[in-house]
């Protein structure tokens, strides 16, 4: 007490040495911390050479960062073991554990899972017994947080290990596997991926996977999995108590606030989740430490090291199933596998993007989420949708185009009641046959025996590996997975091939250039003579049905080019037939009367602006223009020099005469034919006939000078 706030001289100072490195270290317990008690009455020298009690002191092991003022640090020559023996945190500890939930930690909560541990994960292993399904269940996870990119990459190198939490933690900076999505973590699933075996999504009937089930494969890789979300937190896993300082078995993690103190002080934590690749603040990014033979030695959850061979096979595994694990998603549309290696920037291994039907999607993902959240269907029909989908995959010669129906609810009202919310979907490769496997969102090792793929929220083992088939006495698993492929899976199946009848038929004519005549679609409808007509001509026609407009639109969804029956449509059809050659006689013509010639140029000119004679041009046609008159009867031996087809439309007659395909039949142009009918002066008095031609001339007259008057 004599040398308190005092400086000890050089003597004292190596006289106190001794004491603390001889004489404590031979009675200080191993293995053990000095009581607490005890420890407020031992003394120990600080930087300053001044004796400070024990718990004031703290050992220094962060020499890179600023010193802050009112820290009493250890003096140097104390050895790190007996500091730890005597209770006298690092610096690192201290920071970790400041202000955590029970008043410690400035950015320590607890975290972690709340089950016990190392034997409870090792049983779920063994459930999950492959670690090829890492993969799928880190996929599902983010498809549930809403994701639209995963990005898994395995990182080869090995992190620096100077500015880390612990020793222990050192041994995690050698190769991760890395996986980055572009959504963060809401704070629920950060609480359910912690829950080990009652994971938070237990009740959402709209999510892929359960957190606390399929998260614990990533332990196939690693004892310690950590990620961080939004950039703003860290939170690590340590069920074996190893690596965190803190961790302890109430609370098998941590959870830690990523201020600028923490990335300042744990930089090299921080970099090896790739902040440089990866967009942190707008993401979220999981580190796997890959397990090394040595860390597979002192386990207690799984002894399998992960070697270089290990992590090629499980490579090859998602590029072999690339195409279908993003078939039936929710909301990831692009899938990528990089490697990074010393001094290299990341080389793309594999890329699967699917791209079409986002308006579908978004419209049945809406429907499932509020079906979702209201426990079931209400009393309407099933909501279904088709839509085609490409899948673009870099490794694979060609993209694939799928035809895909997706469904919520059924008719059944017995699976109605259910507690459960019935959706599924069917998919059919459109460029190449494939085998149809089984599907929950995720595909399973379960192959259909049809040329399609099948979905449904099925009832799956523990280890998602195979449906549900027990039907003993209280399971109800089995009858749902039965109901659910025949109320939902069989009637989706029958539409989608109705569906491709109406695309897939004319897409393949035109793949294997079968010859075929294009239908046409009336514009409006149209009177039953001129339909006879253009049947008669070798139209094919498509006649007004309820459904005409939702086949019309299937046809375009389909890309086929479809034709509408309209007059510049029906101008095109009439220029093309082969029929045509005129003059010809009447009986040898296509078209037999008059009144069926007045239909088809009357729809031909329909709308028609005929300021040149383009639009009219190549229609069969007289090759010398002819008078337009209801006064051809007047003249029965000319009736070659008129036009049996009455026009009834006055713009279209103007511009046929305009453009010379007919000629106005004026005074002056009926004067010869009038002087010729005359001369038969005999015939035009001497009977009833001649009577009513006079009758019939004078209103002709009347007429031509009614119009020059106007």
């Amino acid at each position: 007490m004599e040398r308190a706030e005092q400086a000890l001289s050089k003597e004292q100072l190596e006289l106190v040495n001794r004491l603390i490195t001889v004489g404590m270290a031979g009675v200080l317990p191993k293995d053990q911390v000095l009581d607490p008690y005890e420890a407020q009455n031992i003394f120990f020298p600080d930087r300053d050479q001044v004796l400070r009690p024990l718990p004031k002191l703290l050992f220094d092991d962060t020499p890179w960062l600023p010193r802050k003022n009112g820290a009493l640090f250890c003096h140097p020559m104390i050895p790190r073991e007996i500091a730890l023996c005597c209770g006298i945190p690092t610096t690192k500890h201290h920071l970790l554990s400041r202000q955590r939930i029970q008043g410690l930690s400035p950015w320590a909560t607890e975290f972690g899972a709340k089950e016990d541990l190392c034997t409870r994960v090792a049983n779920i292993l063994r459930d999950y017994s492959s670690s090829q399904d890492v993969l799928k269940e880190l996929l599902q996870n983010a498809d549930d947080a809403g994701a639209g990119v995963v990005h898994f990459l395995w990182d080869l190198r090995q992190h620096p290990t100077e500015r880390t939490f612990s020793e222990e933690w050192n041994h995690l900076q050698g190769p991760a596997l890395c996986i980055y999505n572009d959504q963060t973590f809401q704070l629920k699933d950060i609480e359910g991926i912690q829950r080990l075996g009652c994971g938070g999504k237990g009740k959402r009937q709209d999510a892929t996977g359960k957190y606390g089930l399929g998260f614990n494969t990533v332990f196939h890789l690693t004892d310690c999995p950590a990620f961080v979300t939004g950039d703003s937190l860290l939170c690590v896993f340590d069920p074996t108590l190893r690596y965190l300082p803190d961790s302890h078995e109430a609370s098998p993690g941590a959870k830690y606030s990523l201020t600028k103190d923490f990335k300042s002080t744990f930089p090299d934590v921080y970099d090896a989740f790739l902040p440089d690749v990866f967009d942190l603040e707008h993401g979220t990014v999981f580190r796997l430490p890959l397990r090394t033979p040595a860390g597979a030695a002192a386990s207690p959850i799984c002894q399998n090291a992960v070697s270089e061979e290990d992590m090629k096979r499980l490579i090859q595994t998602l590029v072999e199933d690339a195409d279908c694990l993003v078939m039936f998603l929710n909301h990831v549309r692009s899938l990528v596998f990089s490697v990074i290696k010393k001094g290299e920037p990341p080389k793309e291994i594999l890329r699967v993007e699917t791209e079409g039907g986002e308006s579908e999607r978004l419209e049945y993902q809406k429907h499932l989420q509020k079906a979702a959240a209201a426990g079931g269907m209400d009393e309407g029909k099933p909501r279904r949708v088709f839509y085609k989908m490409k899948v673009n995959n870099n490794s694979a010669e060609a993209p694939r185009n799928w035809l895909v129906g997706r469904q919520i609810g059924v008719e059944s009202t017995a699976m109605r009641q259910s507690m459960l919310l019935p959706h599924g979907g069917v998919a059919a490769c459109l460029t190449e046959q494939r085998r149809g496997r089984a599907f929950c969102t995720l595909p399973l090792p379960v192959q259909t025996g049809l040329p399609i793929h099948v979905n449904g929220n099925f009832a799956v083992d523990s280890g998602r590996r195979d449906l549900r088939k027990d039907s003993s006495e209280g399971s109800t698993d089995a009858a749902w997975n039965d109901s659910l492929l025949r109320c939902l899976v069989a009637p989706l199946y029958c539409q989608l091939l109705e569906e491709l009848l109406v695309t897939r038929v004319y897409e393949l004519a035109y793949e294997g250039h079968v010859p075929l005549v294009d239908p046409y679609f009336w514009e409006s409808e149209i009177d039953d003579c001129l339909e006879g007509t253009l049947q008669d001509l070798g139209m094919l026609l498509v006649p007004p049905f309820e459904h005409l407009q939702k086949v019309r639109n299937q046809f375009v969804k389909a890309e086929i080019a479809v034709l509408t029956l309209d007059a510049p449509s029906l101008c095109h059809f009439l220029k093309s037939l082969p029929s045509f050659y005129l003059p010809c006689p009447l009986k040898e013509a296509p078209i037999k009367s008059s009144s069926e010639c007045s239909n088809l140029l009357n729809f031909c000119l329909r709308g028609q602006v005929l300021e040149d004679v383009s639009c009219v041009e190549g229609l069969p046609l007289l090759q010398k223009p002819v008078y337009q008159s209801s006064s051809y009867h007047l003249f029965p031996q000319h009736q070659d020099c008129f036009s049996a087809c009455q026009i009834n439309d006055v713009k279209a007659k103007e511009g046929l005469i305009k453009t010379g395909f007919l000629k106005e039949f004026t005074l002056s142009e009926s004067v010869n034919y009038i002087q010729e009918m005359l001369i038969r002066d005999e015939w035009i008095t001497a009977t009833d006939e001649g009577q009513k031609w006079l009758k019939e001339l004078w209103k002709f007259f009347e007429r031509q000078v009614c119009k020059f008057k106007d």
